[in-house]
């Protein structure tokens, strides 16, 4: 979501729009089961995603070469950038590695480039949708457009 400026004064107009996020095919099936968490891709992959503020339901894709399209609805709870060598101890859990070496290993492969540790990244945290998350996200939505008029 984000805030356009438009309304009358003194108000600030809000909008609502579906959030996309793109995750990379050859790791959809961990993703979206909930055993990978978290993923980086480049940083003007999104330019949409640092508009909202997580927790947020994003629909999460991926386009799988003889598959196409595949999508889920997810929660995306935190974004940020960071160089690749900067990555945490936990982060490193969160992207299923066991350590740098083998991070660094599976970016060559993934990206089919050279490791530049200085190259910054988007970092998306994302979890399964879960059923309890209609009426939470549906509260997060109806403050967010509405919740400065309350009485």
């Amino acid at each position: 979501m984000g805030s356009s400026g438009a309304g009358p004064r003194p108000w600030k107009q809000r909008q609502a729009r579906t959030i996309f996020l793109r995750a990379p095919y050859s790791e959809w099936k961990p993703i979206t089961a909930g055993r990978k968490v978290e993923f980086r891709a480049s940083p003007s992959a999104m330019p949409q995603l640092w508009d909202v503020e997580p927790p947020m339901p994003v629909v999460a894709y991926c386009i799988h070469p003889q598959q196409g399209y595949q999508n889920e609805l997810m929660v995306l709870t935190a974004t940020w950038r960071e160089r690749l060598e900067d990555i945490s101890a936990e982060s490193l859990a969160a992207e299923g590695q066991p350590d740098f070496a083998h991070f660094r290993r599976y970016w060559m492969i993934r990206e089919k480039t050279k490791f530049k540790p200085t190259r910054e990244v988007s970092v998306f945290r994302v979890r399964p949708w879960q059923p309890d998350d209609e009426a939470r996200m549906g509260e997060r939505l109806f403050d967010r457009l509405y919740g400065a008029f309350r009485g």
